[in-house]
């Protein structure tokens, strides 16, 4: 009981993964400056950035959860429950994006133009 009350004094970062904020989920380095903070980190995701955040939760052992937009409220509840009892609720659905399709989405959403793109991988 002790490490679940020491888990949840650490504190959650719960970062809104949604379009607005797409910019930033292009950056390698997002997750690793938060996790800095030392408190937990659980993606809230919007569906269509659903693929980004399960490649994220694939690829940063710093994320502790993933609640997606469409979860319902029971499942909302239980990964809430897993998450401040010192377990992860990261179980991804949906599709997710592999690396390629990541960084083709880093160098569009950088202003890299198409042309630009198929000059740089050639």
């Amino acid at each position: 009981m002790l490490d679940r009350h020491n888990h949840l004094s650490s504190g959650f970062i719960f970062v809104d993964f949604s379009f607005p904020n797409l910019r930033r989920f292009t950056d390698l380095q997002w997750a690793d400056s938060l996790a800095n903070s030392g408190m937990h980190i659980v993606l809230i995701s919007d569906r269509s950035l659903t693929p980004l955040a399960n490649y994220w939760i694939l690829k940063s052992n710093k994320i502790q959860g993933i609640i997606y937009s469409d979860d319902d409220d029971i499942v909302q509840q239980q990964k809430m429950h897993r998450l401040f009892t010192g377990r992860l609720a990261n179980s991804k659905r949906g599709r997710t994006l592999n690396y390629t399709e990541f960084i083709l989405l880093k160098r569009f959403v950088s202003g890299i133009s198409i042309q630009q793109i198929v000059n740089i991988d050639n």
